[in-house]
């Protein structure tokens, strides 16, 4: 019976994937995705990111219209959203949207609001309620912090991570070919960022890269660090680096750090 939950939850991941990656194009067709419930019960679908942000919500929105293509959730027109925050979304998941397979969990939606200390609390809530009230079949993590939090074997929820930048360089999974988890899937390309750095050095020609980041694994793996290094290294131009604030918990401050950083940019950078 293990190996049946398994097989049907990936084909609710490969499912997802094929929604995130390729917003349901012809490819779908190789894959199968039928609906199927989890022992004559709705599979429970639960929800966490570190907080609002300007992809979560769009990336969301265009799961929910994959998931009603394939039939896992009844066809309805998704009503427009306010802002970028995903929990009013998540609320018409939970009581509005009807589907006979899928019961997107109420209680269950998880943001953090790019608090530290609320992240410290919350996740070990989360990892408990997986654990021991054992009530939630899937786990859509959004975004890179809710990757790192959840890419663990602290529990063995099958977790899907969304909308993350860079996932191996965030060390969410350890490799292109293999999560390092049975129960983490992650969509990872590699390439992407490497991509947008040779066409925009192609284009522009700069001799000095101008780059504002936060010095944290995440916030090095936001900018693409590793990936302008190796490109930097290749082509020959120079990084002039900008360190900026925390973004937590002074917002504020943050930004202010961020237009310092573009200020000095400006004077010593060509791009």
């Amino acid at each position: 019976m293990r190996q049946l939950r398994i097989k049907v939850l990936n084909h609710i991941f490969i499912t997802v994937m094929i929604c995130y990656i390729m917003c349901m194009t012809a490819l779908a067709a190789e894959y199968k995705t039928a609906p199927t419930l989890n022992k004559g019960v709705k599979w429970r679908i639960g929800y966490y990111e570190g907080g609002e942000y300007m992809t979560y919500q769009k990336t969301l929105t265009v799961v929910i219209a994959g998931l009603m293509d394939t039939g896992w959730i009844e066809k309805a027109e998704i009503p427009a959203q306010e802002g970028i925050q995903t929990k009013n979304l998540w609320n018409w998941l939970a009581t509005q949207a009807k589907s006979s397979y899928l019961e997107f969990v109420a209680d269950a939606h998880y943001s953090i609001n790019w608090d530290k200390a609320v992240r410290d609390k919350t996740v070990p809530e989360i990892i408990s309620r997986l654990n021991e009230k054992k009530d939630i079949d899937l786990m859509f993590a959004m975004g890179t912090w809710a990757g790192q939090d959840l890419a663990n074997n602290k529990h063995h929820t099958p977790t899907l991570v969304m909308s993350c930048s860079d996932p191996i360089a965030s060390n969410i999974v350890k490799s292109v070919e293999d999560s390092g988890y049975d129960h983490i899937h992650a969509w990872t390309d590699p390439f992407r960022h490497e991509r947008q750095i040779w066409a925009f050095h192609d284009i522009i020609k700069f001799k000095k890269l101008g780059v504002a980041y936060q010095d944290t694994v995440a916030g090095r793996s936001y900018a693409a660090i590793n990936k302008i290094e190796k490109i930097a290294a290749k082509q020959g131009f120079e990084i002039i680096r900008c360190y900026t604030a925390d973004a937590r918990p002074d917002i504020t401050q943050f930004e202010d750090s961020v237009r310092k950083c573009f200020r000095e940019l400006v004077k010593t950078a060509d791009a």
